[in-house]
């Protein structure tokens, strides 16, 4: 009777770092919580190894697809690592550690201490497994081609319970369970700088804050989040003459942002115009950076309607959104929703996000025009002639009237509009409360 494999799973390990030094800013949960990307399946080993099932995924991407998103993401986290893909854990552990092509079979028999603990929680189970290729090596066991020669029925007298869970783990009817892990909810990402790296222009220290902010927008595109509050931070030396050691920055955007190239704009906004009035007057020996508050990001989701040029084109002009509201000031750009008010100051109101009901004002009111003054302007009317702004203007036409009224409950005297072309072209959009009375320009058609 053959055995069949109980699980269809399949697992990639990527073991961080194995020949070198991990960076002395590294940490694997970080790295893991931006592999949520390829799945929401993941486990860690601490300190350098991440465990991924993609076999769920493979609808959504290829292996060769998978390695090389994989890529670009060690080199944006600036490590390098062994990536091995088996059909569970411990497999892809093994054959990541030794980094050897051709399976099970060609490992060393010290895999064997992988195959049965891949996370390493039992000291006690470790000793016994190391006693047992000890005790296999002397009989001339180097290698799990060898260990698998021995029959299953000989291994429990002579290595106990482990050695027959070794085995089967090899042959793939045993599975070893997924252990549970959960991301952290604080995005935080922090960069300490040694006195040789002092930026003291704009552009050197936004090229060290986009090292920092690549691995920080990594884990929300993990996540499927956006940032909507984030804050940005400088530590300096402490010297006694500097009166703040800190200096922060919150940025409120007005279109959330999922990825560095949206944010480093309107961040060299911000840095340009507050360190031209404040310059940095010591060494920076730290810069951080805090996202306050996320919301969901579906749309990062691509599909038959939402492709990569749909989602670049919307980043770019939240980007730009963000920018203008930097450079013009926060209350002059703004999402506006439409509402049901009848005159045209109180048409509008501001609106909370960016994807608010609007109200259905098709077919029941005449084009408006393209530019409307916040506050209505005096002019006068004499016969053809209309003086707005202490200049005169001849009138060619004036339009049907146009009245508009609020609730009789709010008390307000109705408004006669018109539109008035004027002799040039340019036309005008002109009320008065009252046939004869005062006329006032609420805006004008381009």
């Amino acid at each position: 009777m053959t055995s069949k494999r109980i699980t269809q799973m399949k697992v990639a390990c990527i073991l961080l770092s194995p020949q070198k030094a991990l960076p002395i800013d590294f940490q694997i949960i970080p790295f893991a919580e931006a592999c949520l990307r390829f799945s929401p399946q993941i486990a860690i080993r601490e300190p350098n190894t991440v465990f991924i099932e993609i076999g769920k995924c493979s609808l959504l991407y290829s292996e060769r697809s998978f390695l090389a998103r994989v890529q670009v993401l060690l080199r944006r986290f600036g490590v390098d690592a062994k990536i091995a893909i088996a059909g569970d854990l411990p497999s892809s552990l093994a054959l990541a550690r030794y980094g050897v092509q051709g399976g099970l079979d060609a490992l060393p028999l010290d895999a064997l201490e992988y195959l049965s603990d891949p996370f390493g929680t039992d000291p006690l189970g470790r000793k016994s497994v190391v006693k047992m290729i000890e005790a296999l090596k002397r009989l001339g066991i180097e290698t799990l081609r060898q260990f698998k020669t021995i029959s299953p029925s000989q291994i429990p007298s002579r290595f106990g319970g482990l050695g027959l869970y070794c085995r089967q783990q090899m042959e793939g009817t045993v599975c070893f369970p997924w252990p549970y892990w959960r991301p952290p909810e604080k995005f935080l990402e922090r960069i300490d700088l040694l006195p040789s790296e002092f930026c003291s222009e704009l552009e050197p220290l936004l090229f060290k804050a986009k090292q920092m902010l690549d691995r920080l927008f990594s884990r929300l595109r993990g996540r499927m989040l956006r940032a909507e509050r984030i804050r940005f931070s400088l530590e300096l030396e402490k010297y006694s003459t500097i009166k703040n050691p800190l200096r922060e920055w919150t940025f409120e955007l007005i279109c959330p942002q999922s990825s560095t190239g949206g944010f480093i704009p309107i961040l060299r906004e911000r840095l340009n115009w507050d360190l031209g009035r404040t310059p940095i007057e010591s060494y920076i020996i730290a810069m951080s950076c805090h996202i306050l508050s996320t919301t969901p990001a579906q749309s990062l989701q691509r599909s038959l309607l939402n492709t990569r040029e749909n989602f670049e084109y919307e980043e770019a002009i939240g980007s730009l959104f963000n920018q203008l509201e930097e450079y013009l000031g926060k209350d002059c750009v703004f999402w506006a929703r439409v509402t049901e008010e009848r005159f045209p100051e109180k048409s509008w109101v501001k609106a909370k996000q960016k994807n608010e009901p609007q109200a259905d004002l098709n077919g029941r009111y005449p084009k408006r025009p393209t530019r409307v003054f916040k506050t209505p302007i005096p002019i006068t009317v004499i016969q053809d002639r209309i003086i707005f702004r202490r200049r005169s203007f001849k009138s060619v036409h004036w339009s049907r009237v146009e009245r508009l009224s609020l609730d009789w409950i709010d008390d307000v005297p109705a408004r006669n509009y018109y539109r008035v072309d004027l002799e040039g072209g340019r036309s005008l959009w002109i009320f008065s409360e009252a046939p004869g009375h005062y006329y006032f320009a609420h805006g004008y058609f381009e």
